[in-house]
Protein backbone atom coordinates (compact mmCIF):
# COMPACT_ATOMS: atom_id res chain seq x y z
CA UNK A 1 0.00 0.00 0.00
CA UNK A 2 1.19 2.99 -0.76
CA UNK A 3 -0.32 6.37 1.01
CA UNK A 4 -3.72 3.94 0.38
CA UNK A 5 -3.09 3.77 -3.12
CA UNK A 6 -3.09 -0.58 -3.69
CA UNK A 7 -1.60 -1.54 -6.84
CA UNK A 8 -2.44 -4.97 -7.89
CA UNK A 9 -1.02 -7.03 -10.65
CA UNK A 10 -2.97 -10.37 -11.34
CA UNK A 11 -2.15 -12.51 -14.32
CA UNK A 12 -3.21 -15.61 -16.38
CA UNK A 13 -1.02 -18.19 -17.83
CA UNK A 14 -1.07 -21.01 -19.94
CA UNK A 15 1.84 -22.84 -22.26
CA UNK A 16 -0.01 -21.13 -25.29
CA UNK A 17 -1.34 -17.90 -24.05
CA UNK A 18 -1.42 -15.53 -21.04
CA UNK A 19 -3.98 -12.49 -19.95
CA UNK A 20 -2.41 -9.54 -17.09
CA UNK A 21 -4.16 -7.44 -15.64
CA UNK A 22 -3.16 -4.01 -13.37
CA UNK A 23 -5.44 -2.79 -11.40
CA UNK A 24 -5.21 0.67 -8.73
CA UNK A 25 -7.30 1.05 -6.15
CA UNK A 26 -7.93 3.51 -2.74
CA UNK A 27 -10.24 2.24 -0.37
CA UNK A 28 -12.04 5.02 1.83
CA UNK A 29 -13.19 4.27 5.42
CA UNK A 30 -16.08 6.16 7.13
CA UNK A 31 -18.13 5.49 10.54
CA UNK A 32 -15.15 3.74 12.10
CA UNK A 33 -14.26 1.52 9.15
CA UNK A 34 -17.89 0.03 8.85
CA UNK A 35 -18.57 1.69 6.07
CA UNK A 36 -15.62 0.71 2.93
CA UNK A 37 -16.06 2.13 -0.46
CA UNK A 38 -13.21 1.19 -3.02
CA UNK A 39 -12.67 3.37 -6.33
CA UNK A 40 -10.79 0.97 -8.68
CA UNK A 41 -9.35 1.06 -12.49
CA UNK A 42 -8.09 -1.64 -14.04
CA UNK A 43 -5.88 -2.40 -17.01
CA UNK A 44 -5.95 -5.72 -18.66
CA UNK A 45 -3.82 -7.05 -21.86
CA UNK A 46 -4.17 -9.63 -23.60
CA UNK A 47 -1.45 -12.12 -24.80
CA UNK A 48 -3.19 -15.29 -26.99
CA UNK A 49 -5.74 -15.44 -24.35
CA UNK A 50 -8.37 -13.44 -25.52
CA UNK A 51 -7.77 -14.08 -29.05
CA UNK A 52 -4.36 -15.08 -30.76
CA UNK A 53 -4.69 -12.45 -33.68
CA UNK A 54 -3.68 -9.87 -31.54
CA UNK A 55 -1.72 -9.09 -28.01
CA UNK A 56 -2.02 -6.04 -26.47
CA UNK A 57 -4.70 -3.49 -25.00
CA UNK A 58 -7.75 -5.69 -24.27
CA UNK A 59 -10.28 -3.30 -21.60
CA UNK A 60 -10.04 -0.18 -18.75
CA UNK A 61 -12.73 -0.87 -16.07
CA UNK A 62 -13.66 1.50 -13.53
CA UNK A 63 -15.79 0.12 -10.67
CA UNK A 64 -16.49 1.16 -6.94
CA UNK A 65 -16.67 -1.75 -4.35
CA UNK A 66 -18.81 -1.09 -1.47
CA UNK A 67 -19.13 -2.78 2.36
CA UNK A 68 -21.37 -1.76 4.77
CA UNK A 69 -20.15 -4.20 8.63
CA UNK A 70 -23.32 -5.48 9.94
CA UNK A 71 -21.65 -7.14 12.50
CA UNK A 72 -17.75 -8.42 13.03
CA UNK A 73 -18.43 -11.29 10.72
CA UNK A 74 -20.94 -10.07 7.97
CA UNK A 75 -21.38 -7.39 5.62
CA UNK A 76 -23.58 -6.01 2.93
CA UNK A 77 -21.52 -5.92 -0.46
CA UNK A 78 -22.07 -4.05 -3.84
CA UNK A 79 -20.20 -2.73 -6.88
CA UNK A 80 -20.88 -1.30 -10.27
CA UNK A 81 -18.28 -1.17 -12.86
CA UNK A 82 -17.84 -0.02 -16.54
CA UNK A 83 -15.43 -1.68 -19.18
CA UNK A 84 -14.30 -0.09 -21.80
CA UNK A 85 -13.36 -2.03 -24.99
CA UNK A 86 -9.89 -1.67 -26.66
CA UNK A 87 -8.34 -2.93 -29.19
CA UNK A 88 -8.20 -6.97 -28.69
CA UNK A 89 -12.18 -6.42 -28.07
CA UNK A 90 -13.27 -4.09 -30.42
CA UNK A 91 -11.38 -6.54 -33.18
CA UNK A 92 -14.02 -8.99 -32.33
CA UNK A 93 -17.00 -6.38 -32.80
CA UNK A 94 -17.50 -6.37 -29.04
CA UNK A 95 -17.68 -2.87 -27.07
CA UNK A 96 -18.42 -1.58 -23.46
CA UNK A 97 -20.28 -3.22 -20.86
CA UNK A 98 -22.02 -2.14 -17.60
CA UNK A 99 -23.07 -4.13 -14.84
CA UNK A 100 -23.30 -3.91 -10.63
CA UNK A 101 -24.01 -6.43 -8.16
CA UNK A 102 -25.36 -6.76 -4.37
CA UNK A 103 -24.40 -9.30 -1.71
CA UNK A 104 -24.14 -10.42 1.60
CA UNK A 105 -20.39 -11.96 2.63
CA UNK A 106 -20.34 -13.81 6.02
CA UNK A 107 -17.15 -15.20 7.78
CA UNK A 108 -17.95 -18.46 9.78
Amino acid sequence: MLGGLIVGVGAVYSIEDSFVEIALSYPLAFFDERLWLVPLVHEGFNYGYRSESHNGPNHVQISVDLEYRLTERTALVGYVAQSFAQDDVERENLGDVSWFGLGLNTQF
